[in-house]
């Protein structure tokens, strides 16, 4: 699913197996960072979360997934992520969760290589409530109003808020400095997928 979102990226696949630069922001236990590494060997991959356990138990998931020698993990806030050229910059189900979402992109963006992209993975929220009372809306809705939306206010004071839609989303990016806001039609009927670019 997440190589098959980076493949729908122009250019940027390719770049990954030349041996492209790849920051996972939020990336928690790492799932994301190590399927990224797994997908695109030559890709250096390090993935960046603000909670130092989760960046510990994702260094051991890269090491039994057989991949630790080829992925780095930081710790590090996504207002601050750290060093820059990236070709892509991957949001996987995190974006979210920050307490400055904008700031967050705005970073991610600065951070980017001449035609980087960034990639915002997200639950697949509409942009009204009617348009969330489905099952996997009112899911989404529970998981994010429990945990999702707490999170993200102890961090900040501007949180998308609960189940944000693609118009939210969008939104945020544009307000990060991002000119190209783009869907992607993944095969991924649980999540949202969005480029950004300059």
């Amino acid at each position: 699913m997440l190589a098959d979102a980076v493949e729908r990226l122009p250019g940027i696949a390719d770049r990954l197996r030349a041996g492209g630069r790849v920051a996972d922001v939020g990336c928690g236990y790492g799932a994301p960072t190590i399927m990224l590494a797994q997908a695109f060997p030559a890709a250096q991959v390090t993935g960046f979360d603000y909670h130092d356990a989760s960046v510990a138990a994702a260094r051991k998931a890269a090491a039994e997934a057989g991949v630790g020698s080829r992925v780095g993990f930081e710790v590090a806030a996504a207002t601050d992520l750290p060093g820059g050229r990236y070709d892509l910059v991957a949001f996987v189900d995190s974006v979210h969760d920050l307490g400055d979402p904008v700031g967050a992109l705005a970073r991610a963006r600065g951070a980017l290589a001449p035609d980087g992209a960034v990639l915002l993975v997200e639950p697949p929220g509409a942009d009204g409530v009617a348009g969330n009372l489905t099952p996997v809306g009112r899911m989404f809705y529970a998981v994010s109003t429990l945990v999702c939306t707490p999170n993200a206010l102890s961090q900040g004071s501007s949180a998308l808020g609960t189940l944000a839609g693609p118009a939210r989303l969008s939104e945020a990016a544009r307000a990060a400095g991002f000119g190209t806001v783009r869907p992607l039609d993944a095969d991924a009927p649980m999540n949202l997928m969005i480029e950004l670019r300059d």
